[in-house]
């Protein structure tokens, strides 16, 4: 059954980036009765080994949370490509997806009508973990990319946002910007944990908007991960 949102306003989203289906069903075993776990984001690795729908499927035998997938990054390529990609997702029973377009706003705009045709709703990203990716960074990336990217995307109905938990400016700014044009959205944010964000420092960065925690070695590399995880959503339940 495809889920529309979140059945809380903070939690966890156990980010799936394993090698081999035992991996990912020793995470649904040891996470999916947790409170405080909202969703699993699916990403490319698994897909391409072992195709999205039996992935899919996998994850509805422990669980019916909402299967985030991330194509690493769907949005970099044509109109015409992204229609197979949304096809194969809503087809997979993918309940979101993730979409960079750095490719253009034309891009941006098929590709979210595309996933919602799809009954897919799409989660827009515009900044990434990692330095050097804007071009003040030595990257890229115009500096002014990630503002028009999220501002099409409100303009659009988009409701919900990936953002870089590592880089509060960054957070902060983008936040404030969307939050003046959608009702209620919701924010995921990946980079916490290894990469040096917090639950804490992003979800205050967040000014008290819906927000989920997508981690991943920080979870599936802990040495107790069902302690790891529980600990994790504990934080974020903090904000409830």
């Amino acid at each position: 059954m495809k889920q529309s949102s979140f059945h809380l306003n903070h939690g966890v989203i156990p980010a799936c980036d394993v090698d081999s289906l035992d991996e990912l069903a020793w995470i649904l075993s040891g996470t999916s009765n947790i409170s405080g776990i909202v969703g699993y984001k699916i990403g490319c690795s698994l897909a391409l080994r072992y195709g999205l729908q039996r992935v899919c499927r996998l994850v509805r035998d422990y669980c019916d949370y909402p299967i985030i997938y991330d194509h690493q990054k769907a949005g970099t390529d044509i109109s015409y490509i992204g229609e197979k990609i949304m096809t194969i997702c809503g087809l997979a029973g993918v309940d979101f997806v993730y979409v960079f377009p750095l490719a253009g706003p034309e891009i941006e705009q098929a590709y979210i009508q595309l996933a919602q045709s799809n009954n897919v709703i799409p989660v827009i990203g515009g900044g990434m973990t990692h330095c050097t990716y804007l071009a003040s960074e030595r990257g890229f990336i115009d500096n002014n990319a990630p503002s028009k990217i999220y501002e099409i995307a409100a303009k659009m109905g988009v409701e919900h946002f990936a953002m870089p938990g590592n880089r509060l400016e960054f957070i902060e700014k983008h936040v404030g910007l969307i939050a003046g044009s959608i009702e209620e959205p919701k924010f995921l944010f990946c980079g916490i944990g290894r990469q040096g964000g917090t639950v804490e420092q992003a979800f205050k960065a967040s000014g008290g908007q819906a927000s989920y925690a997508v981690i991943g070695t920080s979870i599936y590399r802990a040495g107790n991960l069902g302690k790891a995880v529980r600990e994790l959503c504990d934080r974020a339940l903090a904000f409830e």
